[in-house]
């Protein structure tokens, strides 16, 4: 909600706030009791490439401003995740941080006014409101766009004002309030735009002055009432919780509420109104509006149970599941809806368990259902849905620990009849993506905990958006593009072709607000779960490419129809190793570097003479940075500082070489590693490196696996000496420069004589494998690189997880 710009002294809010507001809202122009109503404005449009429908919007707010004096806002961008966190963080620091430790955050310590505020503390007007308040201020490092690094209050101070507690107290409060503020200052100095062209004035007139602006963020909570409505349903002032009457000073303000209802706003005749809660409608892709559009839609005339992660997310009205005995259009009875909520949006390992269970049941279930629609989480990898259908899955849960008796009996009659594709079928996989924001999911430094918060992906999983994004394009049947009306035409172009390179066979679908034919996804009979692999974008192009004149020289490049968009790929090929130092210096500082290591399996204890130069695989600490001498002799003393990932983002943006990438895929090379085939990964700005597996060059025949296809294709890998030993990876982008890639990456292979060197260490006899990679690590000393997973790391382990998510 906004307030109109107001001038309110500390006085007049003393001497009466109540009369005060009705003498404002009294005014002539002003609403009466009688339509009194707080409008709802959508933002959508204000985000629009069309100026004229900035303005429309701007209109809207301007004629409230000057009428009601507040409104609420939908579509306003700022993450659902970020709202509910900051809502838990405000519960606890009431609820978790000590008594003693609030004490120490005392408003009172602060000439600011900022910190903690007890109950029943004495507000400006001389009321003591039953309440507690965290209250703090802008600080640049609460800013997205980083600020100039200063810190400015409101009395043009540059001292650091904020209290904050500390880390060890609270942990993941700074960040999640962090989270919250930066969407609130973005949408802030947003609406500022809209002010400034609802006045009539250049719409970035207020721009400057919000580059430190003076807004100030407060947690309030309310406790409990001391008595029940029901025994005391008038109660004295002295008995009310919550701030009196009051005017905000600043130019507006933005609320955002809990489910309790409490908030009022006054009306022209001096009585309270209350402003219910509205729903937020988040800005999302269109996953959930997609949903209700199947669940409503009267045409399709099928039978369809839904399994959700979040009911509440969805927001179905309970007349759309509960359409027990209602006809369609088509005058056919519908039965009733069923709605089954997971308890947690990853869809993996024992969840994938889960599942199961609920897709046998609504099989065998006496209402027939003809369809399910599974509503996956935006942090669910689609690949891990369609696996519940395997065989494989269903043999290896009978035996999983924690299950109930009846689980055990539902995956041994599952199983009994050749697992869950026996009564049913994985028809279509939708993906949803947002036309207007999609090239902003790609080229972030976010990971997933950064958008849904620590309560939503636990710390162990360290998968960034970008690489989810293009697995969730990559294994899709049918791409809706969704919000076209909010994309140009040149923009909707890049992302067609974009979709395109990623996913070749992928059916691409425009809509406006979801709507789409429900003929397109239901009923298709389209998927099938090994072309769904090997359709993947990258992996075709291992093997579509063909020889073609590209500015005057023959090389391996994409088939022209895939070129329809000003997006192509190529395919790096070297049948020589990777210098390691060379080709870290290629990509740091380029990438944010992800590196998955070997897990620990000393029983948990730690390693107190662990080299400090090994790379961690998390999200922070498995970064690093290396100093610009040539020179293979790296130190602590000449490793530069990790690299702020905005300026990694800079940086990449202006490399004539990386600045078109989007998206690549392969194994490599490294001399240093001779045995493993290294894994390489990189979606936007995202680099994720490791190992999955040796080569095959290096296990024994018998163990390649039984299918005379698999064989043959495993053997038309092999050349020469050193077996299928390769760098093999696939670049996707946007006039990218191949040629200077080409070069670079070429830079960065073994020279003729070290070839020579590590042949003569691969040659001699009386090494073993780690004595020979020992001897190359002497040479060539990777340090910056993470310690990789032998094949028998990974036994324990049943299944693999790309991009660092760990179970």
């Amino acid at each position: 909600m906004a307030s109109v710009p107001d001038s309110t002294t500390y006085d007049e809010a003393r001497n009466g706030a109540a009369a005060y507001l009705q003498s404002r809202l009294s005014a002539k122009d002003h609403v009466t009791d009688e339509n009194f109503e707080i409008p709802v404005i959508d933002l959508t449009s204000s985000f629009s490439v069309s100026l004229e429908s900035r303005k429309a919007v701007a209109a809207q707010i301007r004629q409230t401003c000057e009428t009601v004096g507040f409104f609420y806002i939908t579509n306003h961008q700022i993450p659902e995740a970020a709202c509910n966190g900051i809502l838990r963080q405000a519960e606890r620091f009431v609820h978790e941080l000590p008594q003693s430790k609030k004490e120490e955050l005392h408003l009172k310590n602060n000439k600011f006014g900022l910190g903690w505020e007890p109950s029943e503390y004495t507000s400006i007007a001389g009321d003591k409101e039953e309440k507690e308040v965290f209250n703090f201020a802008y600080e640049a490092a609460l800013d997205p766009t980083g600020g100039d690094g200063k810190y400015k209050n409101l009395d043009g101070s540059t001292e650091k004002a904020n209290l904050w507690p500390n880390e060890q107290d609270l942990p993941g409060f700074y960040q999640g309030v962090k989270d919250y503020y930066g969407a609130v200052l973005s949408l802030a100095r947003h609406l500022f735009r809209l002010f400034a062209l609802s006045l009539n004035l250049p719409e970035d007139y207020f721009d400057s002055m919000t580059t430190h602006p003076g807004g100030i963020a407060r947690l309030l909570y309310y406790p409990p009432p001391k008595t029940s409505l029901a025994d005391n349903p008038v109660p004295t002032q002295e008995e009310q919780i919550g701030l009196g009457a009051h005017s905000d000073y600043e130019c507006f303000t933005l609320l955002l509420t809990s489910e309790t209802p409490g908030l009022e706003v006054l009306k022209p005749s001096g009585q309270w109104h209350i402003a219910s809660r509205v729903p937020g409608a988040l800005i999302g892709s269109g996953k959930t509006t997609l949903l209700r559009h199947i669940l409503q839609s009267p045409d399709h005339g099928l039978r369809i149970a839904v399994i959700v992660n979040d009911m509440a997310s969805v927001n179905v009205d309970a007349n759309l599941i509960s359409r027990g005995n209602s006809k369609n259009n088509n005058g056919e009875i519908r039965v009733k809806e069923k709605m089954i909520q997971m308890e947690n949006g990853c869809i993996c390992c024992t969840l994938r368990g889960d599942l199961l269970v609920e897709l046998a049941r609504l099989a065998w279930n006496e209402q027939g259902f003809d369809h399910v629609v599974i509503e996956s989480s935006g942090i669910s990898e689609p690949q891990q849905v369609a696996e519940t259908f395997t065989t494989e899955l269903t043999e290896a849960m009978i035996d999983a620990e924690g299950m109930e008796p009846d689980e055990k009996e539902v995956f041994a009659r599952v199983a009994k009849l050749g697992g869950l594709k026996a009564i049913a079928t994985v028809d279509t996989m939708v993906t949803v993506v947002d036309a207007f924001r999609f090239f902003s999911e790609f080229d972030t430094a976010e990971f997933l905990q950064d958008r849904f918060g620590r309560d939503e992906v636990p710390d162990e999983d360290q998968r960034t958006i970008s690489d989810l994004f293009a697995d969730q394009i990559e294994f899709a049947n049918v791409v809706i593009v969704n919000k076209i009306d909010r994309a140009d035409k040149a923009t909707l172009g890049r992302v067609k072709g974009y979709i395109k390179s990623l996913n070749p066979k992928a059916k691409i679908i425009e809509s406006r607000y979801s709507k789409v034919d429900i003929r397109e996804m239901l009923n298709t009979g389209i998927f099938n779960f090994g072309e769904a692999v090997a359709s993947v974008g990258w992996l075709q192009s291992l093997h579509e490419m063909t020889v073609m004149d590209v500015h005057g020289k023959k090389r391996i490049a994409p088939r022209p129809e895939t070129l329809e968009y000003g997006i192509g790929s190529f395919v790096y090929r070297a049948r020589k190793p990777f210098h390691p130092l060379k080709l870290y210096k290629l990509i740091e500082g380029k990438f944010i570097l992800l590196q998955e290591e070997a897990e620990d399996v000393d029983d948990g204890e730690d390693d107190e003479e662990e080299d400090e130069n090994v790379v961690d695989g998390s999200s922070e600490s498995g970064r690093a940075s290396v100093s610009g001498d040539d020179s293979d002799e790296m130190s602590e003393n000449n490793a530069a500082p990790p690299m702020d990932d905005k300026q990694i983002l800079a940086n990449k943006k202006a490399c004539a070489y990386f600045s078109g990438l989007h998206r690549s895929k392969g194994i490599f090379w490294l001399a240093t590693r001779p045995n493993q085939m290294g894994s390489w990964s990189s979606a936007g700005a995202m680099l994720t490196l490791g190992s999955e597996m040796p080569w095959f060059c290096c296990v024994a025949e018998e163990e390649w696996g039984a299918d005379d296809d698999t064989i043959k294709a495993i053997r038309n890998d092999f050349e020469g000496e050193w077996g299928d030993r390769r760098q093999e990876i696939v670049f996707i982008g946007e006039k990218m420069d191949v040629d200077g890639l080409t070069k670079k990456l070429d830079a960065c292979l073994l020279t003729r004589s070290e070839m020579k060197k590590w042949e003569e260490v691969m040659h001699d006899e009386r090494s073993d494998d780690d004595e020979k990679e020992e001897t190359l690590q002497e040479i060539w000393d990777d340090a910056y690189w993470a310690e990789w997973p032998r094949a028998q790391d990974e036994e324990e382990h049943d299944h693999a997880h790309h991009h660092g998510h760990k179970h």
